[in-house]
Protein backbone atom coordinates (compact mmCIF):
# COMPACT_ATOMS: atom_id res chain seq x y z
CA UNK A 1 0.00 0.00 0.00
CA UNK A 2 2.91 2.70 1.15
CA UNK A 3 4.72 1.65 -2.53
CA UNK A 4 1.69 2.46 -4.23
CA UNK A 5 0.93 5.69 -2.44
CA UNK A 6 4.69 6.57 -3.29
CA UNK A 7 4.63 5.56 -7.07
CA UNK A 8 0.91 7.93 -7.00
CA UNK A 9 2.38 11.31 -4.87
CA UNK A 10 5.48 10.57 -7.67
CA UNK A 11 2.93 10.77 -10.67
CA UNK A 12 1.07 13.74 -9.21
CA UNK A 13 3.97 15.54 -8.57
CA UNK A 14 2.86 16.23 -4.98
CA UNK A 15 4.02 18.32 -2.20
CA UNK A 16 5.30 15.95 0.68
CA UNK A 17 5.60 17.41 4.54
CA UNK A 18 8.34 15.84 6.90
CA UNK A 19 7.11 14.95 10.16
CA UNK A 20 8.13 18.95 11.72
CA UNK A 21 6.46 20.63 8.72
CA UNK A 22 3.13 18.81 9.55
CA UNK A 23 3.62 19.15 13.15
CA UNK A 24 4.13 23.13 12.57
CA UNK A 25 0.86 23.40 10.55
CA UNK A 26 -1.41 21.32 12.77
CA UNK A 27 0.40 23.18 15.92
CA UNK A 28 1.13 20.13 17.81
CA UNK A 29 4.27 18.18 18.42
CA UNK A 30 6.23 15.87 16.61
CA UNK A 31 5.92 13.30 18.36
CA UNK A 32 1.79 13.46 18.15
CA UNK A 33 2.17 13.44 14.24
CA UNK A 34 4.27 10.18 14.23
CA UNK A 35 1.67 8.87 16.64
CA UNK A 36 -1.52 9.37 14.42
CA UNK A 37 1.16 7.82 11.85
CA UNK A 38 1.87 4.98 14.08
CA UNK A 39 -1.91 4.52 14.82
CA UNK A 40 -2.94 4.58 11.14
CA UNK A 41 -4.70 7.69 11.47
CA UNK A 42 -2.39 9.67 9.00
CA UNK A 43 -1.14 8.66 5.77
CA UNK A 44 2.80 8.41 5.44
CA UNK A 45 5.85 7.03 3.88
CA UNK A 46 8.69 5.68 5.45
CA UNK A 47 11.02 6.31 3.35
CA UNK A 48 14.10 5.06 5.64
CA UNK A 49 16.49 2.07 4.27
CA UNK A 50 15.68 -1.54 5.52
CA UNK A 51 16.41 -1.88 9.61
CA UNK A 52 16.57 1.88 9.91
CA UNK A 53 15.04 3.82 11.91
CA UNK A 54 11.79 5.05 10.69
CA UNK A 55 11.74 8.62 8.24
CA UNK A 56 8.21 9.47 7.54
CA UNK A 57 7.06 11.79 4.83
CA UNK A 58 3.72 12.84 4.56
CA UNK A 59 1.99 13.83 1.13
CA UNK A 60 -0.28 16.93 0.35
CA UNK A 61 -3.49 14.68 -0.38
CA UNK A 62 -3.13 12.47 3.06
CA UNK A 63 -2.36 15.92 4.99
CA UNK A 64 -5.53 17.17 3.65
CA UNK A 65 -7.77 14.22 4.31
CA UNK A 66 -6.26 13.96 7.66
CA UNK A 67 -7.45 17.63 8.65
CA UNK A 68 -10.80 17.45 6.83
CA UNK A 69 -11.39 14.61 9.52
CA UNK A 70 -10.28 16.28 12.28
CA UNK A 71 -11.73 19.52 12.07
CA UNK A 72 -15.13 17.62 11.50
CA UNK A 73 -14.67 16.02 14.70
CA UNK A 74 -14.22 19.53 16.81
CA UNK A 75 -16.76 21.35 15.04
CA UNK A 76 -19.15 18.00 16.14
CA UNK A 77 -18.03 18.74 19.50
CA UNK A 78 -15.96 15.71 20.12
CA UNK A 79 -12.55 15.53 21.47
CA UNK A 80 -9.42 16.11 19.18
Amino acid sequence: MKTALLRRVQRQNQHIFTVGEVARRLRVSQQHVINQIECGQLEAIDVSGRGKRSLWRIPREAFERYKVRNSSMTTAGGAK
